[in-house]
């Protein structure tokens, strides 16, 4: 009775876990496996037993390298390799293995495997991170140097507007206000430089837009603008800093409806993944841009509008690179824009 409570404990735990775990022959042809082979992979269990589990391997060597350790030391452990998932996805993997007796003394191997992807675009994007702090602490130095001198002109002009005459105070008012710009670019600056220090977490893009449209609820009121949303059923999950997204995304959206006419402007925005990103699409029927201004749109200070410094869009590309992920624009004058953002899926 112990003996059945104890194959139906172990047997829960296979086919619960989410891990691949597998039992192969000694050419690592799968017997069996759990019902992770579709969830990691994508291989229901008819695809992927008595297969040539080659097709797998990414590099189609690695078999042939698992197979002689195996066979030299009896057992691997936490063997880092590429395995394809049914569409052609690599996904990065810890392979642990091991020879094994049955009762009437046959030998197979058997195994688990660890899907360390998570963990690798992790790595990949705080490298990203680190990159891009690099690049913040020269601005941060460069600011520091042309603050210092600023300043001294405000606060020389300051002590002269009481001792000049008036055509001179207003040329020392003209340097005020121009010194204050000065000012506030560079805090602009340092502002749109802070994008890369993210706080990871895995969320679904589909709450990460809502919040953003709300925010953004009052512009696309007083527009009268139709907010019309394409969502798949699942959460489109993704390894996020929720705030800058959300913020990369408002930019977007702020843009849109800027772009539109009252009464007449029509939002769509849209999810759909992949095995590798999630893709998220913002459609306009807005005034379009011009193909030699469509080259400078993510340029810090670029802009075509009567106010703002141009940072929006530079610091939305700044989000998004330091989450790896891509943004591209499409655009017809007077009919509209779509932006198409590629952010890595889960």
């Amino acid at each position: 009775m112990k003996s059945r409570a104890n194959e139906l404990k172990f047997r829960l735990i296979f086919e619960r876990s989410k891990d691949l775990i597998f039992i192969s022959n000694h050419q690592l042809e799968f017997q069996n496996v759990n019902n992770a082979s579709q969830e990691l992979f994508g291989f229901n269990k008819d695809e992927i037993l008595y297969e040539n589990t080659s097709k797998m391997f990414s590099d189609p060597s690695d078999k042939n390298k698992i197979l002689k350790i195996l066979n030299e030391e009896r057992k691997l452990i936490d063997y880092n390799i590429d395995l394809l998932t049914k569409d052609q996805t690599i996904k990065n993997c810890l392979l642990s293995a091991s020879f094994e007796n049955d009762e009437t003394g046959n030998t197979y191997i058997q195994g688990i495997i660890h899907d360390v992807s998570i963990l690798k675009k992790v790595e990949e994007i705080k490298a990203q991170a680190e990159l891009l702090e690099v690049k913040g602490e020269a601005i941060r130095m460069l600011a520091h140097e042309v603050r210092n001198p600023l300043a001294n002109i405000i606060l020389s002009t300051e002590c002269l507007k009481n001792d000049t005459n008036a055509e001179n105070r207003e040329f020392l008012s003209i340097i005020k206000r121009n010194s204050k710009r000065i000012n506030d670019l560079i805090t602009e600056l340092l502002d749109s430089n802070q994008y890369h220090k993210l706080n990871l977490e895995i969320i679904a893009l589909q709450t990460v837009i809502d919040s953003a449209i709300q925010e953004a609820s009052d512009s696309i009121e007083l527009k009268k603008i139709k907010v019309n949303y394409t969502y798949p059923a699942y959460e489109a999950l993704a390894l996020m800093d929720k705030a800058k997204m959300k913020m990369a995304l408002l930019n977007l959206i702020l843009n849109a409806a800027d772009a539109m006419k009252e009464g007449e402007g029509e939002l769509n925005i849209s999810i759909n993944s992949n095995w590798n990103f999630h893709i998220v699409e913002i459609k306009d029927n807005g005034c379009g841009i011009s193909p030699e201004n469509i080259q400078k749109l993510f340029q810090p200070y670029f802009t075509t509008k009567s106010t703002g410094l141009g940072l929006g869009l530079s610091a939305t590309n700044a989000i998004l690179q330091s989450h790896k992920a891509e943004i591209e624009v499409s655009s017809v004058l007077n009919e509209g824009t779509i932006f198409t953002i590629k952010i890595p899926s889960l």
